[in-house]
């Protein structure tokens, strides 16, 4: 698992896309209440035991608490040990206190 705290570039991208198979991406926003991680995992089963690459960008504002998001990877790694993931997160003045926007592209689903 790779983790950034900048912006993702262009090669990360590549290293996501080069995957052969489907690409599926998806935004979803969160509460700060609800376990983002746990819906993520339950919607996503299908996409996460196969997709060979996973690209996850977290944003939010500063009334969130970003240290509550390194546990949270554990599971989302678990999730996806046979996966190339590029995870980050970074601070988003334009979205809701109290709010997570979650944006994944999962490539290689076959």
């Amino acid at each position: 698992m790779e983790n950034k705290n900048n912006d993702l570039n262009e090669e990360d991208y590549q290293v996501i896309l080069s995957k052969t198979g489907k690409i599926k991406s998806e935004v979803r926003f969160f509460s700060v209440n609800e376990n983002m991680w746990q819906i993520l995992a339950d919607d996503y089963t299908n996409e996460t035991s196969v997709a060979k690459g996973l690209l996850v960008k977290v944003e939010f504002n500063s009334t969130v608490n970003a240290n509550s998001f390194k546990d949270s990877m554990i599971l989302v790694d678990a999730l996806t040990e046979d996966c190339d993931l590029i995870f980050e997160s970074s601070i988003n003045e334009d979205i809701p206190n109290e709010t997570i926007k979650c944006t994944m592209l999962f490539s290689g689903i076959e």
